[in-house]
């Protein structure tokens, strides 16, 4: 999953991207609020996290922005104010949670997946195709009810193909969903994780997650 950090505060910024990737998610970050407001709208983004303060435009200006395009990306606030004026304001211009700082990451990552198990998530928490099953949410993948360990790269390749079976997904599609936006795109990662996804979870031949050349991956329906 991939999330966008919108600080200007390079320290705090730091923290959360580190927590974020620990938490297995592909993090971007902005301290500019012009900028930001423009990646959020138009970003295929699973969260955004937002300081108030920021410098060309402000969290409440960018979360008015990304309403009125319709997007309805889980969206938290973060300030060190506890203004409860700018708190209901974030509110009511939907946003969906409102934390301040000082916090702590596993208080944040917990947050984030109340938010998605509150149905702003439309994928189902558990994608079964043929023997193998993959929970969004806890993280494990099964394979014949045999759990297979995976690590976090792995499973966001699996997640995203099973999320999409029968349909050719880009290594650059791929890339852009699993790593963040400063990944090479000349790099051959998606090949080389590809390689090791299939060899853990028994897939040798190609036979479940096929090569289509020159136009990227497919999980494959049997």
């Amino acid at each position: 999953m991939r999330a966008l950090v919108i600080e200007d505060q390079e320290d705090c910024a730091s923290y959360l991207v580190k927590g974020l990737t620990d938490g297995g998610y592909a993090a971007d970050w902005e301290s500019n609020g012009e900028k930001a407001s423009w990646k959020a709208r138009f970003t295929d983004y699973d969260i955004l996290l937002s300081d108030i303060h920021l410098p060309e435009k402000n969290g409440i200006e960018i979360l008015k922005e990304v309403r009125k395009n319709k997007k309805d990306v889980p969206f938290i606030m973060i300030t060190v104010e506890k203004n409860i004026q700018e708190k209901l304001e974030a509110f009511q211009l939907g946003a969906d949670d409102y934390i301040v700082k000082p916090f702590s990451i596993s208080e944040l990552l917990a947050r984030i997946k109340a938010i998605l198990k509150r149905g702003k998530q439309v994928e189902p928490e558990i994608i079964t195709i043929g023997n193998i099953s993959l929970n969004s949410l806890d993280f494990k993948v099964f394979k014949n009810k045999k759990e297979i360990k995976l690590r976090r790269k792995e499973f966001d390749l699996l997640y995203y193909l099973m999320q999409n079976p029968g349909r050719v997904l880009s290594r650059m599609f791929l890339l852009e969903k699993v790593w963040d936006m400063n990944a090479d795109p000349f790099t051959n990662t998606v090949d080389v994780h590809i390689r090791s996804l299939r060899k853990r979870i028994g897939d040798l031949k190609g036979e479940t997650i096929q090569t289509v050349y020159g136009r990227g991956y497919e999980f494959k329906i049997k």
